[in-house]
């Protein structure tokens, strides 16, 4: 499904079924763009039995969104019709900020698509395997996602060089996220290589492209971590500030890292 624009600074995507219909919902929930997004909600209530609202890439959450929400999810018409099925952390803080029962609980509800789990182990080796990735690509930005299969997410654990608006959207990207590099690598279990993102068929009319764009990523490349046994641990990117052909180096050196700890002891590094 395509991503539109229903009102400036938000853009939509709707999947799903008669059954269910999910809303996903990206860039920033104000006065200026709820009505848009509640239109398309109200439509979708007359055309699927329950709707799902995927907060997950809402960056910014005004008093507007926190009062339609409230009204939404606890208005006898809507009620047990809608549910919020991920939220940003933007969200959930801004529910929790008026301190009333009803947001409260809304919030506490919300909790299970948010916060990283204690996996001092895990973390500590995905960043290791960062700054090696880092080494290999010559960049100077990357991350590394942990996936949290209990949120079917991965979720930022460590960068190097990525801004505030970049870490923010990424947050937390859903595992069947097939218009991110690093969901794309997750759900294949193999690696990308984006040489440029401007035209890669993964982002393109996606709303990542304009975060993409501000960071000065213009290629990428992303490696998915699995432990012995095949469990998927997370996600390895590094990004490039130009378009780039990855050499067949890179891509063999970059590749290997998925299967690195399948022959190597685990590196046990304190978290600083």
């Amino acid at each position: 499904m395509v991503w539109f624009r229903p009102a400036q600074h938000v853009q939509l995507k709707v999947t799903g079924s008669e059954k269910l219909a999910v809303v996903h919902v990206a860039g920033e929930l104000d006065v200026a763009s709820v009505p848009a997004v509640d239109r398309e909600v109200q439509q979708l209530m007359t055309e699927a039995d329950a709707v799902a609202l995927d907060l997950s890439r809402v960056t910014f959450c005004g008093v507007a969104a926190v009062n339609w929400l409230t009204d939404l999810l606890c208005r006898p018409a809507t009620a047990g019709r809608v549910r919020v099925e991920r939220a940003h952390s933007e969200v959930v803080r801004m529910l929790r900020l008026p301190g009333e029962p009803t947001t409260l609980q809304i919030a506490q509800n919300c909790l299970t698509a948010v916060g990283i789990p204690d996996r001092r182990d895990d973390i500590a080796y995905l960043d290791e395997l960062l700054s090696t990735a880092l080494r290999i690509s010559g960049t100077g930005k990357g991350n590394a996602q942990l996936y949290v299969p209990e949120r079917r997410a991965l979720v930022i654990a460590a960068q190097h060089g990525l801004h505030r608006p970049f870490l923010s959207y990424f947050e937390a990207v859903p595992d069947d996220d097939e218009q991110t590099s690093c969901g794309t690598a997750a759900g294949d279990r193999a690696a990308v290589f984006v040489e440029e993102v401007a035209t890669s068929p993964i982002f393109w009319g996606t709303p990542s492209l304009d975060v993409l764009d501000e960071e000065h990523v213009a290629a990428v490349a992303s490696v998915p971590i699995t432990a012995p046994g095949g469990r998927l641990m997370g996600v390895v990117s590094v990004h490039a500030a130009s378009p780039r052909r990855w050499s067949l180096e890179q891509r063999r050196a970059l590749s290997s890292l998925a299967r690195a700890n399948q022959s190597s002891p685990r590196p046990r590094k304190a978290l600083v």
